[in-house]
């Protein structure tokens, strides 16, 4: 019996208690409560220097905006084309594109480009694109226009608002 009694005491000194263990879960949330807003910010604002990823977020922020308030709101860029405004009459948000890039809203379907320094430029373009209550909004594209590097065109999912991806068999037209 003696030896039993041993065995239990030297069984319990290498465990920990529960108070122990309570107390180093406490400090571990603590700590992860502090740290995680800041990696959030940090992983957000790297996230989003990307010209065409401002335009997602956004996108699905205006979406989410209008099946939210259950109201129609209307999207545009600035005079200077390097900013996204939405407005639903009353209120106006606005969000910037990253520096150096211009951005205009297209028709759905590519038609009017034009050549310029050997990249294909659209040269029509439209004023404003509306999100809707139900989620939907209108067919359009997004042409980004960074000072370096070659123009980009985003096209939008008029259903979702979502990216539509284009396959090499879409764009082949196989």
């Amino acid at each position: 019996m003696m030896a039993g009694a041993r065995l239990s005491r030297r069984v319990g000194r290498g465990a920990f208690t529960l108070v122990e263990i309570l107390l180093t879960l406490a400090v571990m949330a603590l700590l992860g409560s502090l740290l995680l807003p800041g990696v959030n910010s940090i992983m957000g604002s790297m996230a989003e220097r990307e010209p065409a990823q401002v335009i997602w977020t956004t996108l699905s922020q205006v979406r989410e905006q209008a099946l939210l308030g259950n109201r129609p709101l209307r999207l545009t860029f600035s005079e200077d084309k390097t900013q996204l405004i939405w407005t639903d009459g009353q209120q106006r948000w606005t969000k910037e594109l990253p520096q150096s890039c211009h951005g205009q809203l297209l028709p759905a379907y590519a038609g009017n480009q034009v050549l310029i320094g050997g990249q294909a430029i659209e040269t029509k373009i439209i004023s404003g694109v509306y999100f809707y209550a139900d989620g939907a909004c209108d067919a359009f594209r997004v042409q980004l226009r960074p000072e370096a590097g070659p123009p980009q065109i985003l096209s939008v999912d008029p259903w979702t608002a979502a990216p539509i991806i284009k396959t090499s068999n879409a764009l082949s037209g196989n």
